[in-house]
């Protein structure tokens, strides 16, 4: 029965049912992160070092009070989605005019390039309402002006506003086929740079169609997760015997988990 209302409802309204699902999913998130202890060890990491992040590309961003209801120790940290940083220092370097984050979250991503490039418009999209608060509110608290939150991306939007000098990161949890198919055709995204999270489990052969339709326009790379060592760690904890570091490192992913990264071409 549930599976036929689900199904009903994303017929019936589709923008509706994708907000209602998203929000739902991070619920389910939410208490599987307090029922195995992890918001516990945010709090624990917060009392012992603070609320900013470590190290990393967004080094000294806050994260406020109410985003700290998550397993956010890996950002804090600044060990989150490390395999990720080479590209993203060698984006920022580019100078983009534009970040667009589809899947912002609490706003990890989207308040740290706000942050990192103050002249860039930030463009945060999400369809959880909360996530939009939270990505409101990080903003506020590290005192970022350029950045604005929206509801849901359609594919659409991107091919209006997708330009040259345009950065655009994308976890958007299977969805990534359907927003980049008009992009095929469009010849106005040729000097952007993408960075796309790939859902093989839930999407079969997105590596694939991603490869295909990005190959013609951008240098491509698969970029594979990997599992953290005491290496990973900033160099104050290195020798912390006594602290659950690699808990605070574990992003809990798929095994294999990758990303494509789309490099424009010279032009």
């Amino acid at each position: 029965m549930k599976k036929l209302l689900k199904s009903t409802l994303v017929m019936l309204a589709p923008n509706t049912a994708i907000q209602l699902i998203a929000a739902r999913a991070r619920r389910h998130a939410q208490m599987l992160e307090s029922n195995w202890g992890l918001v516990d060890e945010t709090h624990r990491f917060v009392g012992k070092f603070g609320n900013a992040v470590c190290c990393g590309p967004f080094s000294g961003m806050s994260y406020p009070p109410r985003s700290l209801d998550r397993h956010v120790t890996d950002k804090l940290l600044g060990t989150y989605e490390m395999e990720l940083h080479p590209f993203l220092e060698e984006a920022i370097k580019a100078g983009p005019e534009q970040v667009i984050d589809i899947g912002s979250a609490e706003g990890y991503y989207a308040v740290g390039m706000a942050r990192r490039l103050p002249d860039a418009t930030i463009v945060a999209f999400d369809a959880d309402g909360w996530a939009r608060e939270r990505t409101a509110e990080m903003a506020q608290a590290n005192g970022c002006s350029n950045l604005q939150t929206r509801g849901l991306c359609t594919g659409q939007w991107l091919v209006d506003n997708v330009r040259d000098k345009t950065l655009v990161i994308m976890d958007c949890e299977g969805c990534e086929i359907g927003l980049t198919a008009p992009i095929a055709s469009c010849r106005s995204h040729l000097q952007s740079w993408w960075l796309i999270e790939l859902h093989e489990t839930q999407m079969p052969g997105v590596t694939r169609t991603l490869l295909q339709r990005f190959n013609k326009t951008h240098h491509t790379e698969l970029c594979t997760s990997r599992s953290r060592d005491r290496e990973d760690l900033p160099d104050f904890l290195k020798s912390a015997m006594d602290l659950p570091v690699l808990k605070w490192m574990d992003e809990h992913r798929d095994p294999g988990q990758q990303w494509l990264l789309c490099r424009p071409r010279p032009s």
